[in-house]
């Protein structure tokens, strides 16, 4: 097995769920500024900076170590080496467990009250988009952590994996192993995957500009 492709696979997948949590603190941080909420309040408001300082802290530092030594393997093969199905097969098992593992770090930070195990059933539960939560009046949560729930499930029911392999992989032989675990659509053809996947994500981003102009209204 090329554990350098695996690792910066890995990397990579962690780094794009830091981004996510960036995304959230930030418009937290533009609902707390714009709403003029004093900073005694700032929790209530959406914003638990230590929480999420140290769960994004967590993300980049870990998905950095998994990109960095990937690619330190690799170099010192001399050769990226390409993957493979074997690559793909264990990418699936380990980038289900490190980013469901990730995704919880914003629970049990920013929510004193909420277990690890809690956190991570949320966070499984979101990128599964199963619609299960542990949260009983989810009008009382800070608004990040509202947002956080959002984008999980968002990219769940884009599919994690497959999100990954359009957005950073390309479309190869191997990216059929990755979707399938996904959806039913490994049978089909690269050209018609790459095809349906654009789609996908041109649906998703339509109706998420509709509903958001909805409830803006």
């Amino acid at each position: 097995m090329n554990i350098s492709v695996l690792l910066r696979s890995l990397g990579t997948m962690v780094l794009l769920l830091g981004i996510a949590m960036g995304v959230s603190v930030t418009l937290a941080a533009a609902v707390t500024l714009f709403a003029a909420v004093p900073a005694s309040t700032a929790h209530e408001a959406g914003l638990n900076l230590g929480g999420w300082t140290l769960s994004l802290s967590i993300a980049l530092i870990l998905g950095s170590t998994f990109w960095l030594t990937g690619n330190f393997i690799a170099k010192r093969r001399g050769k990226p080496g390409a993957m493979r199905r074997r690559e793909a097969m264990a990418l699936v098992g380990a980038g289900w467990f490190v980013c469901s593992i990730v995704t919880a770090l914003p629970y049990v930070f920013c929510e004193p009250h909420v277990s690890f195990v809690d956190a991570l059933f949320e966070s499984v539960s979101g990128l599964t988009t199963t619609g299960s939560s542990i949260f009983v009046d989810l009008e009382s949560l800070p608004k990040s952590i509202l947002m956080w729930r959002a984008v999980t499930q968002w990219v769940g029911g884009m599919g994690i994996l497959a999100m990954f392999v359009v957005v950073l992989s390309g479309m190869t032989s191997s990216s059929k192993t990755l979707i399938g675990a996904e959806s039913s659509l490994a049978n089909s053809d690269i050209a018609s995957l790459r095809e349906t996947m654009r789609k996908i994500w041109a649906i998703y981003g339509i109706f998420t500009l509709i509903c958001f102009l909805g409830l803006w209204a």
